[in-house]
């Protein structure tokens, strides 16, 4: 038996070379022999891929043409690679949101030293930058041609997000467009969206303004911005929550599966990531901790980037605004709306921003980006303002379990 094993391990692991190196795994195919794994591709319907991974070399002999190609996040492909599957296709759908974020391709050598000069952090590394998708070419072209209307469909029901976020959310980067669900129609929605706290104002979104704090300023660092500041409000608002939710771990969903409430902490800027990521011990937070099958701790507390949270999700979500400074100053990169619609649409429950909001509201400026003539981060900033829910002590929220 153990023999016959190991001469059937050789065969798949054979299966996988091109045709000289796979005489052991020979399939007949009418009258000629092919691979295993050559076999299988030309007998199967269905294939999933990356787009790259579907031109590799090892496919060669394989001429891939399906009657439909499917390309999901199709918005944060460069045009490159979205040609790959496209040109695979007799019929080709492109999903994605190019209101979200857009591809990033690596800069050439020369580029790189210029933009080492002058380049203002913005969370990626330095040998990186935002392309244009072939997605929003499209996507753009058919919006401004009725005559193509035809070939674009809009999703515009959102269900992760709390009823508030989702209208903030909608009249901000989608034009009104994108819709909550009807309660008619979903009559659990708004319950499913709860965060089960008694807050001094039913909300599902607060602003934890720095703004009477005794520093609220970055670094100033162009490369590593950071704000210790936000740091310890973050910090705060941890040591919130935790007591706020004292049988976090307890909690199940409707199938009886543990199902505890998750935090996601995002900032825009890496030098930012690094410090709260230095700072904060994840384990300490014990009503957001859970133990793997080894009986090690694992947070459900993650801290990272803009770009590292597209298409996550979590149940809270503190979004660190992180810039701000004494005098007028340009927002930088948090112009680009983009990153901000990705940052606050990643909750389910429950949002806290957190920094200056003096800055945004009175000091901040727009960079002469012609790409973003909109300050749509001080326009929410006005928004909250304007609901009543900026706060400058963790305390005025007053909360209670419901």
């Amino acid at each position: 038996m153990l023999g016959l094993q190991k001469e059937w391990e050789s065969f798949l692991d054979n299966s996988l070379g091109d045709e000289k190196d796979a005489r052991t795994s020979k399939l007949r195919d009418g009258s000629e022999f092919i691979g295993l794994q050559f076999a299988f591709l030309k007998s199967i319907s269905v294939i999933g891929a990356t787009c790259i991974h579907i031109a590799s070399m090892k496919y060669g002999r394989v001429d891939f043409k399906f009657d439909y190609v499917i390309m999901d996040e199709s918005s944060k492909a460069s045009p490159a690679e979205a040609l790959v599957p496209i040109n695979m296709g007799r019929n080709i759908i492109l999903i994605g949101d190019h209101k979200q974020l857009p591809p990033v391709v690596t800069r050439e050598e020369a580029v790189k030293q210029k933009v080492r000069d002058k380049l203002e952090d913005n969370g990626l590394d330095i040998d990186k930058e935002f392309g244009e998708s072939m997605f929003e070419k499209i996507i753009t072209t058919v919006e401004s041609d009725p005559a193509k209307a035809q070939n674009f469909r809009m999703l515009d029901i959102q269900y992760r997000m709390p009823r508030q976020i989702g209208s903030i959310i909608s009249t901000y980067f989608y034009d009104g467009k994108l819709q909550n669900p009807d309660p008619q129609r979903v009559p659990g929605f708004d319950q499913s969206k709860s965060h089960e706290l008694q807050l001094a104002k039913d909300t599902s979104m607060v602003f934890l303004s720095t703004s009477r704090e005794e520093n609220p300023f970055d670094n100033g660092d162009k490369f590593a911005r950071a704000n210790t500041c936000n740091v310890r409000k973050i910090k705060e608002v941890l040591d919130w929550l935790d007591k706020a939710y004292p049988n976090n771990l307890q909690r199940k969903n409707e199938k009886g599966e543990p199902a505890p409430f998750t935090i996601g902490i995002i900032a825009g800027y890496r030098g930012q990531v690094n410090l709260l990521q230095r700072e904060i011990a994840l384990t300490k937070y014990k009503n957001f901790v859970t133990q793997d099958e080894n009986g090690e701790d694992v947070p459900l507390i993650r801290i990272n980037t803009v770009d590292k949270f597209q298409g996550a999700e979590e149940d809270i979500i503190i979004y660190d605004v992180v810039k701000s400074s004494r005098g007028s100053d340009t927002i930088g990169f948090l112009s680009d709306y983009r990153r901000v619609n990705v940052a606050l649409s990643r909750v389910k429950r429950l949002l806290i921003v957190v920094g200056d909001t003096e800055y945004l509201l009175k000091r901040a400026t727009l960079p002469n980006d012609e790409r973003f003539p909109e300050f749509k981060l001080k326009s929410i900033a006005q928004e909250f303002e304007a609901q009543g829910l900026i706060i400058h002590s963790i305390d005025e929220l007053n909360t209670t379990k419901r």
